[in-house]
């Protein structure tokens, strides 16, 4: 993953850090909470990519809005895992082999 996602979430974590007056618990429980609206926003930029919703009619942004959502949400969980972790580039490039492992098995003859 590019370097500059995970040094955007440090200064991040960082800014959060010296701007919140919770306690570091409620901060990180909050941030989980932040990474759940935020994939709602995805979810809700889908509805008005379709032009779903009768009440707002269609997003101008369209399938654009999506993919902005879907960035603020990736870009909220690396936050997140910062909060979480001393080393969360390491942690999330371990969980990834983990899954590409897993991946490879399903794809390989044989696999259960």
């Amino acid at each position: 993953m590019d370097d500059a996602a995970w040094r955007f979430a440090e200064d991040f974590v960082g800014y959060l850090e010296t701007h919140s007056e919770l306690p570091r618990d409620q901060r990180v429980l909050v941030q989980a909470l932040k990474l759940q609206e935020e994939s709602g926003e995805v979810a809700s930029a889908v509805i008005g990519a379709l032009g779903a919703n009768p009440r707002k009619g269609p997003d101008p942004r369209g399938w654009d809005g999506v993919r902005a959502e879907a960035c603020d949400t990736a870009i909220t969980a690396l936050v997140l895992l910062t909060h979480l972790s001393d080393d969360p580039a390491g942690y999330f490039a371990a969980h990834l082999r983990g899954l590409t492992e897993r991946l490879a098995a399903l794809e390989s003859p044989g696999a259960a």
